[in-house]
């Protein structure tokens, strides 16, 4: 067991030895050092000690003065005081000169002594604790306050009984701005926050303290005396008593740094899309102006091909056909790229026949191969699925480019292409597809740089051979647009395999024609129809006339947009040919005037004829109006099926202008002789009385017109309370005929009328209402008894 030490500053002997005998009858171990007089003291205080007991009158000295000697020394010593008695005055007096605890002498007994000291002890050491703890702590936090200023975070508080703002840590730039040390009015801190931001900080407090929430923002700030802005962002939270917020607390740290560079990454961006948008437009004005001509030269080269020409001739047409066809392969290949660039290549999803697609890429090869003599096939692991989900258009691309690619680069030999599958689960397929040739290979050394923009193996394939260098990386983004993987293996000299597979969708147990396969009937009949072809190249006018022609359809000119519009006013037509880039008015505006126009023209069926390639080109054409869109150079066949599509089997899609003078699409997708009524439930209501059935037609004749007059005034205004009352009306009727697709868009109308989220479909099924509508009684009409 430990000793207690113990310094005794007693001048009296008889003190000393009742101490003493104290001391050895107490239950704790005391080793105790005696001294007379405060002059003996002066060396032993600075040794250890764990108490010193002295005599409150000295003999020598008033012990009052000792205790302002030990206190002066600073020793950290705890300190009993023995007095005559315990009088308030003098135990006020020794607390004042630093005393921890008072002894009475008459209770310096054993048992008293170790109480005391136990006691004495005990509370000292808790001190002692207390006052390292509140050190640490006081250490801790001003450690935290030099941490807040390197990292320029101010903590505040914000007290709602008072409106005081008050600083917690300060951070320089705070300062700055809020020069008084502490406190400020809320008013005051809200003065340097420019007003808009000011709406904002005030907003999130409010909700704040209303809903007991965090909140984050970020505000600006002027400084004294300058024009500069700062910026914070300001983080805070409720403080709550009794379960109301009495206090808001947070922080706010200067981002002004990270706002500017912010702010300069959005200017970059901008500059960047500036710049993209100015490529896009650049490669659709020389598409147009290059496609242009070329429409001309291709078309009146076919056309002079069908004519008896001499052999020589014949060749020679052929050759500035390939040529203007090679042209239009580059043209393209830039496009296709550009559009890779610029994110705006669109992967189609759809069902086709894989097989099919490899036939047809045969055919477009086969005879390349012949004229070089080089043996072309294909080899198709029994394994491969027949039909798949996918995009037909850019594989058929990759197979051509791959493939034209091995035939270009092989003098003798073959071109082989294998497919196979790799893989097969219930939803997904992949395809593994390998083009060889025995052409002159590619070096190990750039074997890595071929399916970069631009690379060829060298200058001298580029001079001999010909090409972009685009093809292989665009193929090499066709293939991962697809989830796919392309790689070359290759030997110089020797020949090349180019791999890659293709992650395809399994298609529905039906198989849908792919929409980028045109079926065209070239025994379709479009004589008699009446043509505005609104053009204001002339090869392309001379180019289209004698197709129109040879069709026996008749047709009027216009070379510009307006005189388009004008023609349209005062005249009949039954569809419009309409180019987009014209002077004076485009095609664009062309068909918005068309479209808007008070009168059943403004449902003429148009044709936009672009040299445009780009999809937003195409998808604009039919967000202003036009019904098909038709590529320049165009396939005569092709044309000529959309003409017939749009006018003999009226397919069109109908407008209408609305309130807005924006444009209503209402969807016609019905074909005028398909029979939409039934008269079963007509006939077993009147039990075979004609008379009845021949009234209810001639009432639902005379109404359904009014009905749906009240359905497009609805719609104009906007007024959803009277189209449900209108449509409402409608149903009963409707059913009545056997109009089963009518009654169930009433229905869908009916139940979702007042949904904002439905607005667009809640409109298409009206309109689709009001097509099926008009249709039931022009056949009402057509019924006989």
């Amino acid at each position: 067991m430990e000793f207690i030490n113990v310094l005794v500053i007693e001048g009296d002997i008889i003190n000393q030895k009742t101490l003493i005998k104290a001391f050895s009858e107490s239950p704790i171990l005391v080793q105790a050092h005696f001294v007379f007089s405060v002059e003996e003291t002066k060396d032993l205080l600075k040794e250890r000690w764990d108490i010193i007991i002295v005599n409150y009158n000295l003999s020598s000295n008033v012990g009052g003065n000792v205790l302002s000697i030990v206190k002066k020394i600073k020793i950290n010593i705890p300190i009993i005081v023995i007095t005559e008695s315990a009088s308030n005055a003098i135990a006020d007096e020794l607390i004042k000169a630093g005393a921890f605890v008072f002894l009475t002498k008459n209770l310096i007994q054993p048992e008293g002594i170790g109480l005391v000291f136990k006691n004495f002890i005990k509370v000292h050491n808790n001190q002692r604790n207390t006052k390292e703890l509140l050190k640490t702590s006081k250490e801790k936090e001003n450690q935290l306050i030099e941490y807040h200023k390197i990292a320029g975070l101010s903590s505040w508080e914000y007290d709602l009984n008072s409106k005081v703002f008050s600083w917690i840590v300060k951070s320089e730039i705070i300062s700055e701005i809020y020069l008084k040390e502490k406190y400020i009015g809320i008013d005051e801190f809200l003065s340097s926050v420019i007003d808009y931001d000011r709406k904002t900080f005030l907003s999130a407090i409010d909700n704040t303290i209303n809903h007991k929430i965090s909140f984050e923002v970020v505000t600006r700030h002027s400084k004294k005396n300058s024009k500069s802005l700062m910026c914070f962002s300001g983080k805070g939270k409720p403080y709550l008593e009794n379960g109301q917020v009495v206090k808001l607390h947070g922080t706010m740290m200067d981002v002004t740094k990270e706002k500017d560079f912010e702010t300069g990454l959005i200017k970059s961006k901008l500059i960047a899309e500036s710049a993209t948008r100015l490529k896009q437009d650049f490669l659709a004005n020389m598409s147009h102006e290059i496609r242009t001509p070329m429409n001309a030269i291709l078309g009146f080269t076919d056309i002079v091909l069908n004519d008896e020409i001499s052999e020589i001739v014949h060749k020679n047409l052929c050759r500035i056909k390939q040529a203007g066809t090679n042209l239009l392969v580059i043209i393209d290949d830039i496009l296709d790229f550009s559009k890779i660039e610029a994110g705006q290549l669109e992967i189609e999803n759809v069902n086709f026949n894989l097989l099919s697609c490899l036939e047809n890429v045969h055919l477009q090869l086969e005879e390349i191969a012949k004229n070089k003599n080089i043996r072309l096939f294909f080899s198709i692991d029994s394994d491969t699925p027949k039909s798949v989900k996918g995009d037909f258009v850019r594989l058929t691309q990759i197979l051509l480019n791959l493939i034209s690619n091995g035939l270009k680069f092989t003098k003798k030999g073959f071109v082989e292409v294998r497919v196979k599958l790799v893989s097969e689960t219930s939803e997904k397929v992949v395809v593994l597809f390998e083009v060889e040739d025995t052409g002159i290979g590619i070096s190990k050394s750039i074997q890595h740089k071929v399916f970069e923009s631009f690379a060829q193996a060298n200058i001298s394939t580029t001079r001999e051979y010909g090409g972009t260098g685009l093809g292989l990386a665009i193929c090499k983004s066709l293939v991962e647009l697809q989830n796919g993987k392309i790689w070359v293996e290759s030997e110089e000299g020797v020949g090349s395999v180019f791999k890659f597979n293709i992650e395809f969708n399994v298609p529905a147990q039906v198989l849908e024609q792919s929409k980028n396969e045109t079926i065209v009937n070239e025994d379709i009949n479009i004589q008699g129809v009446k043509v505005l072809l609104v053009e204001d190249d002339q090869m392309t006018r001379e180019l289209v006339i004698h197709f129109l022609t040879q069709w026996g359809v008749r047709y009027e000119i216009a070379e510009n947009g307006r005189i388009g519009v004008d023609k349209i006013i005062s005249g009949q037509f039954d569809i419009v040919l309409m180019d987009i880039s014209m002077p004076e008015l485009d095609g664009y505006s062309a068909t918005k005037e068309i479209r808007a126009l008070e009168s059943d023209k403004s449902n003429m069926p148009l044709i936009a004829m672009t040299a445009n390639a780009f999809s937003k080109d195409i998808k604009e054409c039919f967000e202003v109006g036009m019904n098909e869109h038709i590529s320049k150079p165009f396939k005569a066949p092709e044309l000529k099926y959309k003409i017939y599509s749009l006018v003999k089997q009226s397919k069109a899609l109908k407008f209408k202008p609305n309130n807005r003078g924006g444009i209503v699409l209402n969807e016609i997708d019905v074909i005028s002789n398909e029979v939409i009524i039934s008269m079963d439930r007509l006939e077993d209501l009147g039990e075979g009385n004609k008379e009845f059935i021949r009234d209810m037609l001639s009432l639902y004749i005379d109404e359904t017109p009014l009905v749906i007059k009240r359905l497009k005034r609805a719609l104009e205004i906007n007024d959803m309370k009277e189209l449900k009352a209108a449509i409402h009306k409608f149903r009963s009727p409707a059913g009545l005929l056997g109009i089963n697709e009518a009654v169930k868009l009433a229905e869908f109308v009916e139940q979702n009328v007042f949904e904002a989220s439905k607005s667009e479909e809640i409109k298409r099924s009206v309109n689709r209402i009001i097509a099926l509508a008009q249709l039931s009684i022009k056949q009402s009409k057509e019924i006989k008894f």
